[in-house]
């Protein structure tokens, strides 16, 4: 039996049908004046720093991130300080990749498809099941850590 874990179904549900209108919405948007300003200026940029999930700069290749960030530089001239909505993130094995909104719905396959292929793998020769993940957009939410923080030698004291 595959064992899915989250706070409340009814909180995931709701959750999950905002971030699907959420990533519809900024998926049918199209960048401001200001991120064609940005885009004319990127080369002045040492470093622009968002806190907006709709990724709307990366349509400028001048602006563009990556995700997940490099653990050492050169690093990207963007840096997205809350996420974005076109990637995903796997609540046990932390895979990382493009979000389908469809994995968000109520009709669709719910669960890390690399937890399920792990865990398959591992009843064939056996052993027991660890869980499969959710998966779930690559956003920081309110007293979460940013996933791309690079914590110093110094911190880990």
């Amino acid at each position: 039996m595959r064992n899915y874990s989250w706070k409340s179904e009814a909180g995931t549900q709701s959750y999950n049908e905002m971030i699907h209108s959420l990533h519809k919405l900024t998926s049918e948007a199209n960048p401001a004046l200001f991120h064609t300003f940005l885009d004319k200026i990127s080369s002045r940029l040492l470093r622009l720093y968002t806190q907006n999930i709709d990724s709307l700069e990366n349509r400028f290749p001048s602006l563009s991130t990556t995700v997940p960030l490099p653990t050492k530089g050169p690093w990207p001239k963007t840096i997205q300080l809350h996420g974005d909505l076109n990637f995903a993130t796997c609540s046990k094995c932390r895979w990382v990749g493009p979000l389908d909104p469809s994995q968000l719905s109520s009709n669709g396959e719910i669960g890390c498809q690399e937890c399920i292929v792990a865990d398959d793998v591992r009843q064939v020769v056996g052993k027991r099941c660890l869980g499969i993940g959710m998966i779930r957009p690559r956003v920081v939410l309110y007293n979460e850590p940013n996933p791309d923080a690079v914590i110093s030698p110094l911190d880990s004291r």
